[in-house]
């Protein structure tokens, strides 16, 4: 776990990927934040927020620093395509420039909670730079290819950066691999590294609800739900944290993994993900 506090700089940029889940059980309704949506919807809040986040980060007095490459990778439907493909055709990773300077329609969106006895509504408007799709199957196995052949193409032009970290969000079984094929493609992509470490992969489980009852990053397979079939899948296929990110326990890294989170977990699990890469010369 040597090298996780590599300087960010915009000679050696680092990565971040998002794999979405698109497939048709992604319609399904949930509330977050108090307003009624579905999952898709949802998730298309959190990344645009998280994609304006991280372009703030990389904001200086004489403009935006490329620190990060960004990718969003969108699979349902028996295909994968990327989610920024109609703003920047035929690229796969953008830079902060390029999602900086987009000319893209703004989003306000809504949050409703409620605080000692009252209801409080707040609003953030961020650019709207995926609008992701819910569609047929989830085939996670050619997500995972995809996602492998990009990240290796990233490396190969920056072999001295802190290593790229990947995000799977899901709701459901992959549908076009085995369990096996599934194993084996998670470990050639969390076995690609930099001179500073392995490629970070997590992968998010998500629940039906807002609930708050998901387990998250779980230090043994027994803390997810050792019974549990895809949770136990998820685990294995999920890289172990460094200290920097989550606290060792018991002599245990933190699998970069949650089961059953709500919508509110997985902006927690980005922020940890992402934020914990902060080492920005």
């Amino acid at each position: 776990m040597q090298g996780y506090d590599t300087l960010i700089t915009r000679k050696n940029p680092s990565m971040f990927m998002f794999m979405l889940d698109c497939s048709a059980s992604m319609s399904e309704h949930i509330v977050y934040n108090g307003i009624g949506m579905s999952k898709t919807e949802a998730l298309g809040r959190i990344i645009n927020t998280s994609l304006e986040e991280i372009k703030s980060r990389c904001r200086r007095e004489d403009g935006y620093y490329d620190y990060f490459g960004l990718s969003v990778l969108g699979y349902g439907n028996d295909n994968v395509e990327s989610l920024l493909d109609r703003l920047f055709p035929g690229k796969s990773i953008v830079s902060v420039n390029d999602i900086a300077h987009a000319d893209v329609p703004k989003a306000t969106y809504e949050t409703i909670r409620e605080y000692q006895g009252r209801t409080i509504s707040t609003q953030v408007t961020v650019p709207e730079l995926i609008c992701p799709f819910s569609c047929g199957n989830t085939p996670m196995g050619i997500a995972l290819a995809e996602a492998h052949d990009t990240v290796q193409e990233w490396i190969a032009a920056h072999p001295d950066s802190f290593p790229p970290v990947i995000f799977n969000i899901t709701d459901g079984e992959c549908t076009d691999v085995s369990e096996a094929v599934l194993l084996s493609m998670a470990e050639r992509i969390r076995s690609l590294a930099t001179s500073a470490g392995n490629v970070l992969l997590f992968n998010v489980h998500l629940s039906r609800d807002d609930s708050g009852r998901g387990v998250v990053f779980p230090y043994t397979k027994e803390g997810v739900a050792a019974d549990d079939k895809t949770a136990s899948l998820l685990f294995d296929m999920s890289s172990d944290l460094p200290e920097q990110f989550v606290p060792v326990k018991g002599g245990r890294r933190a699998k970069a993994m949650s089961y059953n989170s709500s919508m509110s977990e997985l902006v927690k699990m980005i922020n940890i993900g992402s934020v914990s890469v902060n080492n920005i010369l």
